[in-house]
């Protein structure tokens, strides 16, 4: 699966890719020196995702993985379990809804 990012105004082209194992679950490798890290406001009324360029494509590459996984089920991952990536030990899960709204 390609994700592409494209605008008539846009001059360069970049895609995402992510692979599935045979049981149609998101297989994303990660490389050295990956961080990702999140920040609730004090109102709690925004989240900063906060990452370096690796971290920031993982994100990425999770989310389409979640969203395009053939599990039915209420499907999620747990990005901090799954992958060293914040200094800070807080939980990321990313979470596919049974139902499409």
């Amino acid at each position: 699966m390609i994700w592409l990012l494209e605008n008539e105004n846009m001059k360069k082209k970049k895609s995402i890719s992510v692979g599935f194992n045979q049981e149609g679950l998101p297989y994303i490798p990660i490389k050295k020196n990956t961080h990702l890290t999140f920040k609730i406001s004090e109102n709690n009324k925004s989240i900063q995702i906060i990452g370096n360029k690796r971290g920031l494509k993982l994100i990425a590459k999770a989310l389409l993985g979640v969203a395009e996984t053939e599990r039915i089920d209420d499907y999620h991952i747990h990005l901090d379990d799954l992958y060293d990536i914040n200094e800070e030990n807080k939980e990321f899960i990313i979470y596919r809804q049974k139902k499409e709204e």
